[in-house]
């Protein structure tokens, strides 16, 4: 059961040390997604690739151990949809 209408949502938002991202799968045609954090000056700071078949939920904790505090983008891209979001870390 998909958590919002959006393709993807991200949780806590505020988080210290653990982001979990929820994914709405929405290209039946694409199974690939594509996950990228962006900082502030739009430099891609990490993300990964994966493959889904059906909703999928990510704990992404790694991606936070090399992040100072401050505001970032998470950007998820699956076939024809993308979606950006603002992330905070405190």
């Amino acid at each position: 059961q998909a958590m919002g209408s959006g393709l993807f949502e991200v949780f806590p938002n505020p988080t210290t040390d653990n982001l979990n991202i929820y994914i709405n799968y929405r290209d039946k045609n694409s199974a690939n997604v594509q996950i990228s954090f962006y900082d502030i000056t739009g430099k891609r700071v990490g993300g990964n690739s994966f493959l889904i078949s059906s909703d999928t939920l990510f704990t992404q904790k790694d991606f936070l151990y090399n992040f100072k505090s401050g505001m970032y983008f998470c950007e998820i891209i699956q076939g024809e949809f993308k979606e950006t979001k603002k992330i905070i870390i405190n």
